[in-house]
């Protein structure tokens, strides 16, 4: 044997990844070898930089998921619960993402409705943000935007058809009708949704409607139907306070 266990114990192996100096915290002997192996410590100089790696990795997923700055800071872990109905809502969402393996092959998806500010956007945020750690594609975007952008050639509508998991935000806040015709924003609506639809692809959304609501805003009987399908939850968020208001009322100013 080249090295006894001691001399070996008293080593510093460097780490072949980054050249760190690691501590060797036990030696294995091989028998067929007729060789002791040291074992170090973790690499915490690695483990610091795969940190920042997938974090790193994790702003550019959300930065083409389309998830505002607004948003980025939020978790699920510091979203203040207003109230027991906007307690119900969040878990419900982290829920969603403990599932999202089952969500995604049935094409599961879920139905936020309530006033402005309730924090409906937010919650769908922090959802979008843990799908995305998780490995899939994911796009938050409301279909106002996705007219836009289509127009634009900023985006293309084959790219929404296909995410993982696609928010549909402020759904009924459209204008769906100009006349007795059917808008832009109209006719890419409910190409997007009939894709998503058919083809079970995971779709929530956000409104200030309920579902049964969005005949008022324009919303054919077909469409509305297909945004039923694909809402397997559907969930009202009541709250008395604004979420964005209770934030405002503890600035310092």
């Amino acid at each position: 044997m080249t090295e006894n266990k001691n001399d070996l114990l008293n080593k510093t192996i460097k780490c072949p990844s980054c050249g760190n100096d690691l501590r060797v915290i036990k030696v294995q002997y091989i028998e067929m070898l007729d060789k002791y192996f040291p074992v170090t410590e973790e690499c915490e100089n690695c483990k610091r930089i795969e940190k920042i790696e997938k974090e790193r990795n994790l702003r550019i997923k959300l930065a083409k998921g389309n998830i505002g700055s607004r948003y980025l800071a939020l978790e699920f872990s510091n979203l203040e619960d207003i109230n027991e109905s906007f307690y119900r809502a969040k878990t419900s969402a982290m829920n969603y993402c403990k599932s999202s393996k089952l969500c995604k092959s049935r094409g599961l998806g879920m139905y936020l409705f309530g006033d402005n500010g309730r924090g409906k956007t937010a919650i769908e945020a922090c959802l979008l943000k843990e799908l995305a750690r998780q490995g899939y594609s994911i796009y938050l975007t409301n279909l106002t935007e996705v007219a836009d952008k289509i127009f634009k050639n900023e985006l293309k509508l084959s790219f929404l058809k296909n995410v993982d998991f696609l928010v549909i935000d402020d759904i009924g806040s459209e204008r769906m009708l100009k006349g007795s015709e059917e808008t832009f924003v109209a006719e890419k609506a409910n190409e997007l949704i009939s894709a998503r639809e058919k083809n079970l692809k995971p779709t929530l959304f956000t409104s200030n409607l309920s579902i049964s609501s969005l005949f008022k805003a324009g919303y054919s009987k077909k469409i509305i139907e297909r945004i039923s399908s694909l809402s397997t939850r559907v969930i009202e968020i009541q709250t008395e306070e604004s979420f964005r208001m209770r934030n405002i009322k503890e600035l310092p100013f």
